[in-house]
């Protein structure tokens, strides 16, 4: 091989190293703004979830006793009063729900706590986003 053919092809080897490098870590940020958007989406559906229980709250002056995350409503008791017309499960996660409600006292409950477990980009180990209704 002459030696202008060979620097040739050793300068397109370092160029393409290099846009391999930059292609590498852009992927690796996209990635990571792509778990922190989910992240993000998993706090909205806690608020829009405790808006719907508030919501219930008033309608029933309690909180349900569970919550079904599915794509089933929150409704009342009779099934006549539609009070969030969708309560979210875990947009990855779907087995097991990494959405927990509890509330107390069972059967005339008057607090709950409502996390998303097992966030994506946590700040700590085994961080979660709860949100806790006291009266």
């Amino acid at each position: 091989m002459p030696i202008p053919q060979l620097n040739l092809f050793i300068f397109l080897l370092i160029v393409i190293s290099i846009i391999s490098v930059i292609s590498a870590g852009g992927l690796f940020m996209v990635g990571n703004k792509i778990k922190q958007a989910r992240d993000s989406d998993r706090r909205v559906d806690i608020y829009e979830i405790r808006l719907g229980l508030e919501q219930y709250f008033i309608g029933q002056d309690v909180y349900p006793d569970s919550l079904s995350f599915n794509t089933q409503p929150l409704t009342s008791p009779d099934g006549q009063q539609i009070y969030l017309p969708r309560v979210h499960r875990d947009i990855v996660n779907k087995d097991p729900y990494l959405y927990v409600y509890n509330a107390t006292p069972s059967g005339s409950a008057k607090t709950y706590d409502l996390c998303a477990y097992r966030l994506e980009v946590p700040k700590t180990p085994n961080e979660s986003f709860c949100l806790h209704q006291m009266q």
